[in-house]
């Protein structure tokens, strides 16, 4: 039995990467929620892992760096040098509130600071919440997936026949609509409604399921090579459409997780997403929800 003053562990498995997270002596970890309950522990197949140590009190002084990204008031982005670092929501403040995230350029081991609302007693024992989890560990993953041929893609994918279907597009898109569709017909697994991981890998690409789910909250961490990208559009009835690497290109630009801001890393970004596009075949779905489209998928892929 853990006594309470030694250091606790939670080991989130993503994408077969290890995502370590270390808690403060004499701090217990909170339930880190449903969501995460199938991806908690080692995996087998894990090649990697990224050491993430969370530590109760401010952060440095590194609220002068600059900005190099952000979204609102909600996350940003700081760098300095190969340093970076994610403020959520006012870490900086005195009294602080909020979290910072600082790595190297690497993304294998980061320090998390964490202000005192996560913590609380619980039967007298000072409790964490899962600090380390979203949105730390899906930005800190991007970094870390760019150096090693992975990429998060705003999407939604089903696995068919045992082969993964991967649905980009932006929210709104219709893309848990058309995968909740076919899943509701017993025909394919729900894979994720929102975020997938893929992971170049000998003689192809997979697709993983990820603990950061959409409107359906499906997060499955399953994995399976990817076998074709299909952009649904909505339209009167049935067409899929082959698509040329170019065209697929200007499709998955918006929907991918790309580092814009970081000039070492967009450029392998973006080779491997060229890779991927003249790997796996890309289509347009275009597919009316009154018409259903079970059966014009079993055509295509029976053709495919």
């Amino acid at each position: 039995m853990q006594r309470v003053d030694e250091p606790a562990h939670v080991c989130v498995s993503i994408g077969d990467i290890e995502y370590l997270v270390t808690y403060p002596a004499g701090v217990r970890p909170a339930y880190p929620g449903r969501v995460l309950e199938s991806f908690l522990g080692e995996s087998p197949l894990a090649g990697d892992r990224v050491y993430v140590e969370l530590v109760n009190g401010p952060p440095p002084d590194l609220g002068t760096w600059p900005i190099a990204a952000s979204l609102g008031e909600t996350w940003s982005i700081r760098k300095s040098g190969s340093l970076r670092c994610m403020s959520v929501g006012r870490p900086f403040d005195s009294p602080p509130n909020g979290l910072a995230a600082v790595w190297t350029g690497d993304a294998n081991r980061v320090m998390v600071y964490c202000s005192p609302e996560y913590t609380r007693l619980v039967e007298g024992v000072p409790t964490m919440s899962f600090v380390g989890g979203y949105p730390v560990d899906q930005v800190v993953l991007m970094y870390y997936l760019a150096r090693r041929g992975g990429l998060l893609v705003h999407a939604a994918a089903m696995i068919a026949e045992g082969r993964a279907l991967l649905f980009p597009g932006v929210s709104g898109a219709g893309k848990s609509t058309l995968t909740r569709s076919l899943s509701q017909d017993g025909w394919a697994e729900l894979l994720s409604d929102d975020r997938v991981l893929v992971r170049e890998a000998a003689g192809g690409y997979l697709a993983y399921g990820t603990p950061w789910p959409g409107d359906a909250g499906v997060a499955l961490n399953h994995v399976a090579p990817l076998r074709a990208i299909l952009f649904p559009a909505r339209a009167a009835e049935t067409r899929i459409t082959p698509l040329d690497p170019g065209q697929a290109l200007e499709r998955l630009l918006p929907v991918g997780s790309l580092l814009w801001h970081e000039r070492e890393l967009l450029p392998l970004q973006l080779a491997l997403v060229e890779r991927m596009l003249k790997a796996v075949p890309a289509f347009e779905l275009a597919w009316s929800p009154q018409r259903g489209v079970l059966t014009d998928m079993l055509e295509f892929l029976h053709r495919l």
